[in-house]
């Protein structure tokens, strides 16, 4: 994506101002994600441990499930 977006501004000339918005809006992203890199490593970590508790909870043996169940 990042070499179509570099390549298509060169072969069209008439959009490339689309292009370089495209790639602006992509620094923007990015320089946002860089801002919130903070809370964005926090929020993983508790989702990740609920989906490992998930997948414990799937991986237990099937009697096991029906006996909590009942």
């Amino acid at each position: 994506m990042m070499s179509w977006a570099v390549r298509y501004p060169t072969r069209q000339p008439i959009k490339a101002d689309g292009g370089a918005r495209i790639t602006l809006s992509i620094m923007n992203i990015f320089m946002i994600a860089s801002r919130l890199a903070p809370i964005a490593i926090i929020i993983p970590i508790s989702l990740v441990r609920r989906v490992m508790i998930i997948i414990m909870v799937l991986a237990m043996p099937k009697p096991a499930m029906m006996n909590i169940s009942t």
